[in-house]
C-alpha cells in the first residue's frame, strides 16, 4: 500500500526503440560476440515501408490524433501539447521485436522490452512503463516494425490503450506545477543475463551485467508539455475513472471504515469510503456459527507529500459479539480481484 519511491515499472511486449547514434554504436560492439546457442530463424517481419517509415526509424512520433500504421500523415506530427490535448505517439523500428532479440542473440521475452519516460524537472522522472497499447499478440511481436501508443487518448479510444501506463503518466502530468517540461520517451532492451540484475529490476540500481551493458536504446522521441491548471479538470476527467456508485449508504459505517485505516501508513489519510459490497458476507465456523461478517468498500487515500489521492479496493471484518450485535470495524486488506482495484484519482472528482 505504501507508494514506492523506487523507478515505476512499465513493461512493454517487445517493442524496439532507440536513438540513432546510441544504438548503432552498441550494436556495432554485437558484431564480435557469439552467442550462437540463442539464435533462431527470423521471423518474416514487416521491414521498413514508406517513405515516412524510412525518415523516423529508429524515433518516436507524436500527434494529437492517431497516427495510423499504414498511412501515417507526417502533417499531424507536432511535439507541443498542452494537458487538454489529445496525445499520441508512433514508434517506426527497422525490425520486428522478436528478430531484434534474435539477432543480438536472445531468445525474446515480453519482460525484456521497457518504455522509459523522463520528465525534465519532475523530482520522480525516470519512470519504466507498462505496454501504452492493448497489443501484445504473437503478430505485433513478430512481424510489426511500427506500433502506436496511446499516451493521453480521446476519451472514446481510452479502453484501446493501455490503462495502467495511463494512468502512471496522469500521475506524474497531473501534478505539474504550471510551466512547460521536456518529455522524454525512449523504448529500451532491458539486456538479460543468467541470474544477475538489470537496468530495469525493480529496487536495484542499474549495473553491467552482461558484454551488451544493462541496456540497449531502442528509439527516442522527445515533446514539451505545456501544464496550465485550467486544463486539468478535463485531463483528469478524461483519464481518471470515476467514484463508483455506494451500493448502500451508512454514513457511521463509513466513518468507522476511515477510522479503521486512519495512521494505517505513513504520510497517507483516508478521506472517503464509498461502501460497493452489494451487502455483508457471513462467516460460520465448522459448527454453522456466524463469527463475523466483512463487506467491501472504495476508499480515498490522500498522499500528504505528493498532495495527490488514489483509490483503493477494501475489505472490512466486524467480529460477532452475540445478541445480533458486531464489534468495531476492523481493516481486512486489499481486494485483489475486488469490484474496482485501485487507480489515482483527482480531487476535484471525489465527491
Amino acid at each position: 500500500m505504501k507508494r514506492n519511491k523506487i523507478t515505476v515499472a512499465v513493461l512493454f511486449m517487445g517493442v524496439l526503440i532507440g536513438t540513432t547514434g546510441t544504438a548503432n554504436a552498441q550494436l556495432k560492439n554485437l558484431k564480435n560476440i557469439s552467442l550462437s546457442r540463442y539464435k533462431l530463424p527470423n521471423d518474416e517481419d514487416d521491414g521498413v515501408k514508406g517513405d515516412i517509415h524510412s525518415k523516423y526509424v529508429d524515433k518516436i512520433v507524436f500527434a494529437k490524433e492517431e497516427i495510423t500504421k499504414n498511412n501515417p500523415v507526417e502533417a499531424s506530427f507536432t511535439n507541443t501539447f498542452t494537458l487538454a490535448d489529445n496525445i499520441y505517439s508512433r514508434i517506426f523500428l527497422k525490425q520486428s521485436q522478436s528478430n531484434f532479440a534474435n539477432n543480438v542473440g536472445h531468445i525474446w521475452s515480453g519482460s525484456d522490452f521497457f518504455y522509459r519516460i523522463k520528465i525534465e524537472g519532475e523530482p520522480v522522472n525516470d519512470l519504466l512503463l507498462n505496454d501504452f497499447t492493448s497489443a501484445g499478440d504473437k503478430e505485433s511481436i513478430t512481424k510489426w516494425t511500427t506500433l502506436q501508443l496511446g499516451i493521453s487518448p480521446a476519451p472514446q479510444q481510452m479502453s484501446e490503450y493501455n490503462q495502467a501506463s495511463i494512468s502512471i503518466l496522469f500521475e506524474h502530468f497531473y501534478h505539474l506545477p504550471e510551466g512547460s517540461y521536456k518529455v522524454k520517451l525512449d523504448f529500451i532492451f532491458d539486456v538479460p543475463a543468467d541470474q544477475e540484475k538489470t537496468s530495469a529490476t525493480i529496487g536495484e540500481p542499474k549495473k553491467t551485467t552482461s558484454k551488451f551493458g544493462p541496456e540497449i536504446v531502442m528509439a527516442s522521441g522527445e515533446f514539451t508539455l505545456n501544464v496550465q491548471n485550467s486544463d486539468k479538470l478535463a485531463y483528469a476527467k478524461k483519464v481518471c475513472n470515476p467514484l463508483p456508485e455506494p451500493t448502500m449508504t451508512d454514513k457511521e459505517l463509513e466513518q468507522s471504515m476511515l477510522k479503521a485505516v486512519a495512521g494505517k501508513w505513513e504520510g497517507q489519510t483516508p478521506v472517503k469510503a464509498v461502501i460497493i459490497g452489494d451487502d455483508w458476507i457471513y462467516l460460520r465456523d465448522e459448527w454453522g456459527t456466524i463469527t463475523g461478517r466483512k463487506i467491501e468498500a472504495a476508499v480515498v487515500i490522500k498522499f500528504e507529500k505528493q498532495n495527490m489521492y488514489k483509490v483503493f479496493d477494501m475489505s472490512f471484518y466486524q467480529q460477532n459479539q452475540g445478541g445480533e450485535k458486531y464489534g468495531i470495524t476492523k481493516y481486512n486488506g486489499e481486494m485483489n480481484g475486488g469490484k474496482v482495484g485501485q487507480w489515482w484519482i483527482a480531487e476535484e472528482l471525489i465527491r
